[in-house]
């Protein structure tokens, strides 16, 4: 409404207009009130919810560290497994050269009994030869 059309209005229409104002102003007022009071109550709950998202932060932060921690056991326990595992390897390269040297052993030993066996086997030879030339001589002594 232009300054013209507001002076061109009696009495009666300003108090009109004063008193729809003045209601407008109250119920105005009471929406402000309500406002403000949800907009405390959201700045409530925005504070509590902060202040539950600076314990998860803090929550976060110690389960990071103790999955460093569990890391780092890991790799400890890695580099352990690691040393056993050449540790084995060389057991295992010990037990090999030791089972080469019994195969030889083993062998040395059959070709020793084998040659035993044939000097037995000779002696015995030469014993049944003594023994057989030994009665050649009682029968001929005896034909004689």
């Amino acid at each position: 409404m232009t300054e013209k059309e507001f002076r061109k209005l009696s009495r009666q229409d300003l108090l009109q207009l004063l008193l729809t104002q003045g209601k407008e102003a109250v119920q105005l007022g009471g929406q402000l009130a309500e406002k403000e009071e949800v907009l405390t109550q959201s700045q409530a709950s925005n504070d509590r919810l902060k202040a539950k998202l600076d314990e998860k932060d803090a929550q976060i932060n110690k389960l990071k560290e103790r999955l460093d921690e569990k890391d780092a056991q890991i790799n400890k326990l890695k580099e352990r497994l690691d040393e056993k595992d050449a540790q084995i390897n060389k057991l295992k390269g010990r037990l090999d050269e030791k089972d080469v040297k019994i195969h030889n052993l083993k062998a040395n030993i059959q070709e020793f009994r084998e040659k035993r066996q044939l000097e037995v086997e000779e002696i015995v030879a030469a014993l049944k030869l003594d023994d057989l030339f030994e009665r050649i001589q009682q029968a001929s002594k005896r034909r004689l």
